[in-house]
């Protein structure tokens, strides 16, 4: 097995919440957050600087991401909730052949 998916690496408990959408009596639709499933993952921070065109300033931007055993139930629509934060998912990217997902995020709560 990968080195990168050893469960010891695995240590942080992340909720996957799926959007709801319901409908009350005047139509209009609320939205809200149900578990979809619990789940162990391996955890990144990683930041990017980029330089700005023409003012000259840098840009920095910074995504989250959680590593997780291949599933097929996980959708770029879902988000992860870890530590109380709510991370929104931006891709989902498979490593290897079905052997784990990583989930580029970025925080939104």
């Amino acid at each position: 097995m990968n080195a990168i998916l050893r469960a010891g690496r695995m240590r942080r408990r992340i909720v996957i919440k799926k959007k709801s959408v319901e409908r009350d009596r005047r139509g209009q639709q609320s939205g809200e957050l149900e578990t979809a499933v619990t789940l162990w993952a391996g955890y990144r921070y990683k930041s990017f600087e980029h330089g700005a065109m023409n003012s000259g300033a840098e840009l920095t931007s910074a995504i989250d991401i959680f590593l997780i055993r291949f599933r097929t139930d996980i959708k770029q629509q879902m988000v992860v909730d870890w530590n109380g934060n709510l991370y929104e998912i931006d891709h989902v990217v498979e490593v290897g052949q079905r052997r784990a997902l990583e989930l580029h995020c970025r925080r939104v709560s």
